[in-house]
Order: C-alpha cells, then sequence, then structure tokens
C-alpha cells in the first residue's frame, strides 16, 4: 500500500507564479491540501490550519486559491470573498 504524497511548500521560497502553479497541480492530481497562515490578513487567523479547496483564475487576470476554514469560526474580509461583488 503507498501512502498519500506529502509535500511541504514555504511561500516565501517561491514565486506567486511558482506557489500557483504547484497549488494548481496538486488540485489537478485531487491532492488533499492545507495550509497555514502564520500572519493576520484580512479575517485569517494567525497560526491556524485552512483547507485548499482549489484554484481559479478569473478571465481578467487574478488568480486565486479558494480557502475553507474548517473551524467555520472565522471569515475573510478581503476581496474576492464570497460575498464581494
Amino acid at each position: 500500500m503507498t501512502g498519500m504524497p506529502v509535500v511541504t511548500y514555504q511561500v516565501g521560497k517561491q514565486t506567486a507564479e511558482d506557489f500557483y502553479k504547484t497549488i494548481s497541480d496538486a488540485d489537478e492530481r485531487d491532492w488533499a491540501m492545507t495550509a497555514i497562515c502564520m500572519n493576520e490578513y484580512e479575517g485569517l487567523v494567525t497560526k491556524h490550519a485552512y483547507t485548499l479547496l482549489g484554484v481559479v483564475k478569473l478571465t481578467n487576470g487574478p488568480q486565486l486559491v479558494k480557502m475553507r476554514n474548517p473551524h467555520n469560526a472565522e471569515y475573510y474580509t478581503g476581496p474576492f470573498r464570497d460575498d464581494d461583488p
């Protein structure tokens, strides 16, 4: 029996484009993905784990990573949130 692949990446070690490609490749393979927030940002909680659900590239250019808070207690307040027009 083989185990699930485990790959660890640090954002500071890759360009944003390379990091997006890494997540996109894992998403295409249907790998389970998680991330940790190291600094509070736009409602994301420091030292809190999030599930990465996939990636989306908008037609006008932005590349987004869809995340889920497994505790569903805090909410991202920045741009591209669920209720952002």
